[in-house]
């Protein structure tokens, strides 16, 4: 990497990934440039580490109407009861 890149990749670093403007970056040194680079991949590591370690709340029922599966079940259950016809039985309507 010749000098000119270097200083273009700082640049990079310290106008894009951590939102300073030319002036901010211009005036810091390069140690403390990669160090604030550092720490925000750092954080970045960590909150994404964070979101997919956390277990995911499980979903509360919070109705008595019955499910999907519950009316396929009513509907396919009187079907065979009927030698294959369709049946006139129908789930309970919950008003």
């Amino acid at each position: 990497m010749t000098r000119e890149e270097f200083y273009s990749r700082l640049l990079q670093v310290g106008m894009g990934w951590l939102g300073w403007t030319e002036r901010e970056t211009l005036r810091t040194t390069i140690p403390a440039i990669e160090l604030a680079y550092e720490g925000l991949t750092e954080k970045l590591f960590a909150v994404q580490v964070e979101a997919f370690e956390r277990p995911k709340p499980k979903a509360v029922k919070t109705d008595n109407r019955p499910t999907s599966r519950q009316i396929f079940d009513v509907i396919g259950l009187a079907s065979k009861k009927n030698g294959g016809r369709r049946s006139a039985i129908r789930p309970e309507r919950h008003k």
